[in-house]
């Protein structure tokens, strides 16, 4: 896929891009209807849930329970998951057969509201991102709220990320990737790379990302279409047992300097109300000279990728979140698995 300085699919068909830009959309025009069926039963279940839900410990472990239940699906034929620890965090490295490169890797950081969230939830995204990127995936288990604050999580990422380049793998060979507040973690990963002067990862992609910690923009948004599975007034109290009450006053994402940032790939659902803070982020980055690629799937829902296991549009959309980064790093000539 070639490289494009931006691009933006929006829902109403909206496209922007850069001159001379050269792309192909690999989102279908309309949902499933399989698509259509869970987004419908996520706003009776997930999304009611959320709404009610505060960050307590009793609240946290429910949080926790109910997220790897839903999130355990079946991973991609032949799977490996091997846990060591990486300066004190405990990781795991996944691999697939696929996963031929052996000078490149992907570092996921996972998403949960900074509350929720781990290998048990995320284990098969990881699985069918090894198997579409043919690299293996480091998955670090960082420290989250409300037992550890603000900046354990980011802190346990840069850890995992140095030990890679302390391991003898050069930054142009790492891609970093997540999904929800697991991209506010590499938004605040990346900044403190650059400045620490730290080589920066040779690819990133953000995947339903949550950018706007105070919520405002996702209840705007929200108060207009009603997304059925993410809750900025859960977002509101994740945020602040993570943050602290400065949370609601934290700089957006689009504030900072982005100039260090490498090409980027960002996957938004069509019915998230994270979508407009994404989509600034997007220009954001754009307008700082990194190559972005914004694509948002038309009726999709927060981090549909997880459902790749019976969702066809999150099948697919991993599948070029994989050739995105094997084509940005130095994977060893391996080309994306089909």
């Amino acid at each position: 896929m070639s490289r494009i300085p931006f691009r933006h699919t929006h829902v109403s068909a909206v496209q922007l891009r850069g001159p001379g830009a050269a792309w192909a959309d690999p989102s279908p025009p309309t949902p499933s209807p399989r698509s259509a069926r869970i987004s419908a039963v996520l706003t009776q279940t997930v999304r009611r849930t959320a709404d009610r839900l505060g960050t307590s410990a009793p609240e946290a472990w429910f949080a926790r329970r109910l997220f790897d239940t839903i999130g355990s699906g079946a991973k991609a034929h032949g799977t490996t998951s091997t846990t060591e620890v990486l300066g004190g965090v405990l990781t795991h490295r996944v691999t697939t057969p696929a996963a031929t490169s052996s000078r490149s890797i992907v570092l996921y950081v996972h998403g949960g509201g900074f509350v929720f969230g781990s290998y048990r939830s995320h284990g098969a995204l990881a699985s069918w991102l090894s198997h579409h990127s043919r690299m293996p995936v480091l998955f670090p288990e960082y420290r989250r709220a409300p037992e550890h604050h603000h900046p354990a999580a980011r802190d346990d990422v840069i850890t995992v990320y140095r030990r890679i380049l302390e391991l003898g793998i050069p930054a142009e060979n790492i891609a970093i990737a997540g999904d929800s507040a697991g991209c506010y973690l590499i938004l605040e990963t990346l900044a403190e790379l650059a400045r620490t002067q730290t080589p920066t990862p040779g690819a990133a992609a953000l995947l339903s990302p949550w950018l706007d910690l105070s919520c405002d923009s996702m209840l705007a948004a929200d108060s207009v279409e009603r997304d059925p599975m993410a809750s900025p007034h859960y977002g509101r109290r994740a945020a602040t047992a993570y943050l602290g009450e400065s949370a609601l006053e934290r700089p957006q994402a689009h504030t900072r300097d982005l100039s260090a940032w490498p090409p980027t790939l960002m996957q938004v659902g069509g019915t998230e109300c994270m979508l407009p803070a994404a989509q600034q982020f997007a220009q954001q980055l754009s307008s700082s000279g990194v190559s972005t690629d914004f694509q948002v799937w038309p009726g999709q829902v927060h981090v549909f990728h997880a459902m790749s296991g019976f969702l066809p549009e999150g099948r697919q959309a991993i599948k070029h979140v994989g050739t995105f980064l094997s084509s940005h790093v130095d994977s060893g000539g391996a080309t994306a698995a089909s």
